[in-house]
């Protein structure tokens, strides 16, 4: 008889907002569901810090003790974990995007068993298994739903990943409605009102929420990315424009949105959760990574050298950004006993405020007019770090700039000894 291990999926506090969250929250859920002992590990969170860790009240996912032996346990983690945070024995990644498409690096390990959401996700070179998909979604027809059959006018849109394509944002109306950070109620309200959504996003379920909400959704298209090669399977494009001149498809193939969520993605779920079991166990009681191997990848998120040179080198210690990546890098940086002096922002209606306890205060008010007495060394928490980088190291007190993934890893952005002439990142 095979060994039998359980699941371990390794993710962030549950957020409605967040399609990666979802899918992995929902993942456990569904392993649950089929017999298997599922449980969710924290990522990012210090649980006895007093920082809540939500999950979803219709979902079974219970939170593991963090006790356990590994060794009984195959440890899943989203495409955006690099490096092995657990160092667990048994390791699968799930692609629910490209893999290094968000966090600009691929640190995978050896011994491990890849699977894709969907096929746009995949890169064979990495797992040339086809037929190692993970399809698994939550569609939330309690909000959802066409109420609006009469008139509609104006537009919505949706940035959300579409802020990092480098493409102009700008082919919306002015007047139309922006429904990044929005609640699920307020986008289907606005679905029901409007006649056109407009996505920068090229993978967003808020596109096809607009089409059973009774929009045309249109998808900005990606000039590298021909309309196939953009989703690959057809029934993923139903009722979505690829484009303002593919509307035409996109009213045409409407109909078929809604069938296609209840039915025939129900069915492929099940499959694809049922050969993930088989696989999965199958392939761990061969395969696991060796004590060499895991050595190797239990670096920490610090290394040495930055945490002398931030406890003994008398730096001032900067965050950069008051947003939701700033509870993030306060976290880990607590970790190490680090003591954070200052967060800075650029948004003036933060600027003043106070934010997870911290005074924010602007880059100009602490780098130029403190300059002279002190010297600093900046934890950015924001996805748009390199912009940032460039608009602050001209200032004469920054020593290095450093960003803290969500998976743990740590990327130098620059440093005042690399290059000091011409201030150039790193």
């Amino acid at each position: 008889m095979l060994k039998k291990y359980r699941y371990i999926i390794y993710t962030g506090s549950f957020d409605e907002n967040i399609g990666g969250i979802i899918v992995l929250h929902s993942l456990c859920d569904r392993l649950n569901s089929q017999g298997e002992k599922a449980f969710i590990w924290p990522c990012c969170y210090d649980l006895n810090g007093g920082r809540e860790f939500k999950t979803f009240y219709k979902f079974n996912t219970p939170l593991i003790d963090q006790k356990v032996n590994l060794e009984e346990y195959i440890v899943i983690y989203p495409e955006i974990i690099n490096g092995n945070p657990l160092v667990a024995p048994n390791v699968v990644r799930w692609f629910l995007n490209r893999p290094g498409e968000l966090t600009g690096n691929i640190d995978y390990g050896d011994n491990e068993l890849y699977f894709y959401h969907t096929v746009q996700f995949n890169d064979e070179t990495i797992n040339p298994n086809q037929s190692n998909r993970l399809y698994v979604q939550y569609f939330r027809s309690d909000i959802y739903e066409q109420t609006n059959f009469g008139k509609r006018t104006g537009s919505c849109y949706i940035l959300r990943k579409g802020k990092q394509r480098g493409i102009y944002l700008n082919l919306h109306r002015s007047d139309s409605v922006l429904l990044d950070g929005l609640s699920h109620k307020e986008c289907a309200d606005i679905f029901n009102r409007v006649k056109y959504c407009i996505s920068y996003d090229l993978y967003t379920a808020y596109s096809r929420y607009a089409v059973v909400c009774g929009c045309i959704s249109i998808v900005i298209p990606s000039p590298s990315l021909s309309k196939l090669q953009w989703r690959p399977d057809e029934t993923y494009r139903y009722g979505i424009a690829y484009g303002f001149d593919d509307i035409k498809y996109a009213c045409n193939t409407r109909d078929k949105v809604i069938e296609n969520l209840n039915v025939h993605n129900e069915e492929r779920v099940k499959k694809d959760i049922a050969s993930f079991i088989n696989k999965t166990q199958s392939f761990f009681v061969k395969t696991y990574k060796t004590f060499e191997e895991l050595s190797l990848e239990s670096s920490s998120v610090i290394d040495e050298s930055i945490y002398n040179k931030i406890k003994f080198d008398n730096y001032k210690i900067v965050v950069f950004g008051a947003s939701k990546s700033m509870s993030h890098t306060l976290s880990q940086l607590s970790y190490y006993n680090i003591t954070v002096d200052f967060v800075v922002d650029n948004d003036e209606e933060k600027i003043g405020t106070t934010i997870n306890g911290y005074l924010v205060m602007s880059p100009y008010d602490i780098f130029f007019e403190y300059s002279e007495n002190h010297h600093y060394i900046v934890f950015i928490a924001s996805m748009f770090f390199k912009e940032i980088s460039r608009s602050i190291i001209h200032y004469s007190g920054i020593d290095s700039i450093y960003r803290i993934h969500f998976d743990h890893s740590i990327t130098k952005i620059y440093d005042v000894t690399n290059s000091y002439e011409n201030k150039e990142l790193v």
